[in-house]
């Protein structure tokens, strides 16, 4: 699989601990009273899911989202997850006893995120930007309201591996 272009990405680790275990108990209840974590109707949403990445991988453009000449196909497959509705289902179990990761997040887009999200079972929330200064400005907010926050940028694999083994 190809490395995505580098984004600018903003790690907020607020001053939260979410037990995993505590967490996939809750999933695997909510699974337990509704006989799946996701709603069936959501199905469709998957689909345009898979459909959007299958296109990407295999080089055609995707449907719906046109892109510049020169444009990048991450952002257009990042635009048509958003549209798609890709979530974390963690989000669905976290976020209702832990409120102000949920607010976490809300920040993030109301500061001009593409796209936010819980880290795994939580408590880190990420949000991706089109621009380093969008990011930087984000964290500086985030910071200044009394969240940690870094502004960052994704490593490829050969950036990921020459600063871990030097």
């Amino acid at each position: 699989m190809p490395d995505l272009p580098p984004w600018d990405i903003v790690i907020a680790t607020p001053n939260v601990g979410v037990s995993t275990p505590e967490a996939f108990k809750r999933w695997d209840g909510l699974v337990a009273d509704n006989g799946k974590l996701t709603d069936t109707g959501l199905s469709d949403r998957i689909s345009t899911f898979s459909r959007s990445a299958f296109e990407w991988l295999a080089d055609v453009p995707t449907t719906g989202v046109p892109t510049e000449k020169g444009g990048d196909r991450a952002e257009t497959l990042l635009l048509d997850l958003v549209r798609a509705g890709i979530e974390n289902d963690f989000e669905r179990v976290v976020f209702p006893d832990y409120p102000e990761l949920r607010d976490v997040k809300r920040a993030m887009e109301r500061e001009g995120a593409d796209f936010a999200s819980l880290c795994g079972s939580g408590s880190a929330v990420f949000g991706l930007f089109k621009a380093r200064s969008a990011a930087e400005k984000a964290a500086v907010r985030l910071v200044s309201d009394g969240i940690p926050a870094q502004a960052t940028q994704l490593l490829s694999r050969g950036q990921y591996w020459q600063q871990m083994l030097g």
